[in-house]
């Protein structure tokens, strides 16, 4: 047995940690012990349930909870298991970061965004963190934005953790990196100006790993390798797993590099097929 609420115009839900609003809402109560589904209401401030067993929400849906805010066209909620489902150009918006994609799910604080066919693919874009570009401090004003088939996006303690999957598609500021997947562990930064001592926001990326088929360009230059892991902070990249430089005519291969602005440093390995190789332009006849 269960109540069933049917809300219509501009609905406002607020509670301690939410605030909902939506065109239209639909909400599914369990009955509190003792009554049934049929009992004649009088008294309808007095009613009281059990718990909310389920909410429907369309039209111009938007929820604020936990320093985000997620927008999209319709959204289901299952409240006993902390689930929620968004679709139709759903967005997530935290300081820092604005993120795009056909559909949401949210449980526990972990939410998963999906591309689709009609849509397009999944999208984040992080704003004003100091880019992925490998130039330490000189690229502190720019963006980052990336594409992929799905993004899962954690919140802990301090930090946030971003998994990418899917033909990653990375641009930079003058970095371009695509892979077939990538995690993104930026840093928390407290919104010191906001009246909510909790407002959290995503900070500076302190490290970013792609793998499998890494394909790096940045001014004229190609870097690919199996794996690759980037420290902007200290503005420097490491590629492991068959890495190769191009820039014009020069190549170059090893077993790892390190990669600085303006600077490769390249290691051979152990093995025979791991020793440093630089393949230069053929030399005029002297």
């Amino acid at each position: 047995e269960a109540y069933h609420f049917n809300f219509e115009g501009d609905v406002v839900v607020q509670s301690a940690n939410m605030y909902l609003t939506a065109g239209a809402l639909h909400a599914q109560a369990a009955t509190p012990s003792g009554t049934t589904q049929h009992q004649d209401i009088k008294a309808p401030s007095a009613v009281g349930v059990d718990s909310l067993l389920k909410i429907h929400a369309r039209e111009a849906v938007s929820l604020m909870h936990s320093g985000r805010t997620v927008r999209a066209n319709r959204a289901e909620f299952d409240p006993r298991e902390g689930l929620a489902h968004f679709e139709g150009e759903a967005v997530v918006e935290v300081e820092g970061a604005y993120l795009t994609g056909a559909s949401i799910r949210s449980k526990h604080g972990v939410m998963e965004l999906s591309g689709s066919d009609e849509f397009g693919r999944a999208k984040m874009r992080i704003k004003q963190v100091g880019g992925l570009g490998i130039q330490g401090a000189s690229s502190m004003g720019e963006d980052t934005t990336v594409h992929a088939d799905h993004i899962r996006m954690e919140q802990v303690t301090d930090h946030h953790h971003f998994a990418f999957t899917g033909s990653v598609d990375v641009k930079s500021g003058s970095l371009q990196l695509k892979s077939d997947s990538m995690a993104v562990t930026s840093r928390h930064a407290v919104d010191v100006g906001s009246d909510d001592a909790r407002s959290m926001q995503v900070g500076a990326v302190q490290q970013l790993i792609a793998k499998g088929d890494v394909q790096i360009d940045r001014n004229g230059q190609r870097a690919t390798s199996d794996e690759a892991f980037f420290y902007p902070q200290t503005g420097r990249a490491k590629l492991f797993g068959n890495p190769i430089i191009n820039r014009q005519e020069v190549q170059l291969r090893g077993a790892q590099m390190e990669l600085l602005e303006g600077e490769a440093i390249v290691r051979g390995g152990p093995k025979e097929d791991q020793l440093v190789e630089v393949t230069l332009p053929t030399l005029p006849n002297l």
